[in-house]
């Protein structure tokens, strides 16, 4: 696996979530007000990424099952979309 995976994928910090922190910091001032995002996550990180990612401005809109059944993926969008505030 480390031969194929990007160094930051297999080092995110103690709980693996270091890469939607960093993200968090950089999505929500790319996407327009009716922009959205899609997060990949590992196995059993769907809460944890998504909290992180609301944090950040991000509004939660979705996730997706990957086909064993386990959340693999977020959707967001941007902090001003559809004209709310966005989720603390």
């Amino acid at each position: 696996m480390r031969e194929h995976e990007p160094h930051t994928a297999l080092a995110a910090g103690a709980d693996g979530l270091d890469a939607y922190r960093a993200l968090g910091t950089q999505v929500p001032g790319a996407l327009t007000a009716s922009g959205m995002a899609v997060f990949e996550v590992g196995a059993g990180q769907a809460d944890a990424a998504e909290t992180c990612l609301i944090r950040s401005g991000l509004r939660a809109m979705g996730r997706h099952r990957d086909l064993a059944g386990i959340e693999r993926c977020l959707t967001l969008s941007g902090p001003g979309a559809r004209g709310d505030a966005p989720q603390q």
